[in-house]
């Protein structure tokens, strides 16, 4: 089985789990022998979970970066299976205060996935973790209207200096990087949609200058917007969001 996720391939053996971040372009091509299951989650109720220690699988720093994360859960399969089931049960079945359960269900299944993953928190001070995890999260809400580190660290009360350090020591990637990297994930995810124009795109994004918008796309992509949009329209179709 193959998950092509942003135009990248990933090759799928049996007893992996492929988590996509939200907001991602994905498709999976399944061979006809090989079962499994497609859970999706909104992304709204994955951002209230984050901030659990224990998930250290939404706290990735691949998984921010839009990349997705290849787990091996053989030893957990028939327990992340038997979740999956108990969750289409109920959604198949659903009564007057079944979400609380489900989104028990959901915690839970989280934490098998978490299994293989390093926390953090293992080797980072709890401080700095602390304070990337809010840095990211005011990423994902204000990177239409912020994208200077500063503003980010007057958020936090502290300097710019010091959070792009912090930033760095915990993630490997500077502040900014963090910053550009959810603008261009959003505007390649827009331009998939082939429903909105380049102006409309960059407007969306918090660009007032059409022009600028194109020369941020072209300096951290290597592809113009236009030859971008040719790359992806018509000849693929768009699959689900996640």
């Amino acid at each position: 089985m193959q998950a092509i996720v942003n135009g990248t391939s990933y090759q799928l053996e049996p007893g992996i789990a492929c988590c996509i971040p939200p907001g991602q372009w994905y498709q999976c091509v399944p061979p006809g022998d090989l079962a499994g299951y497609h859970l999706q989650v909104p992304a709204d109720l994955l951002y209230q979970m984050e901030n659990t220690s224990a998930l250290t699988v939404l706290s990735a720093p691949a998984f921010f970066n839009g990349k997705p994360l290849l787990l091996s859960v053989d030893g957990s399969m028939e327990m992340a299976g038997d979740i999956i089931q108990r969750m289409e049960y109920l959604l198949a079945n659903l009564t007057p205060g079944d979400s609380e359960i489900l989104k028990g269900y959901l915690h839970l299944f989280l934490l098998y996935l978490s299994r293989p993953v390093q926390p953090l928190t293992w080797t980072i001070q709890g401080r700095e973790k602390s304070i990337v995890d809010e840095f990211l999260s005011l990423v994902r809400q204000k990177f239409t209207c912020q994208k200077m580190v500063a503003e980010y660290a007057s958020d936090l009360c502290v300097t710019a200096s010091y959070l792009n350090r912090v930033v760095k020591r915990v993630s490997g990637h500077t502040a900014s990087h963090y910053i550009q990297q959810q603008v261009i994930r959003e505007a390649k995810r827009l331009c998939r949609h082939n429903i909105h124009s380049m102006k409309e795109i960059a407007f969306a994004l918090g660009f007032s200058d059409i022009a600028h918008f194109s020369k941020f796309f072209k300096n951290y992509t290597g592809v113009n917007f236009s030859s971008f949009k040719k790359d992806v329209h018509p000849r693929n179709p768009c699959p689900p969001i996640c």
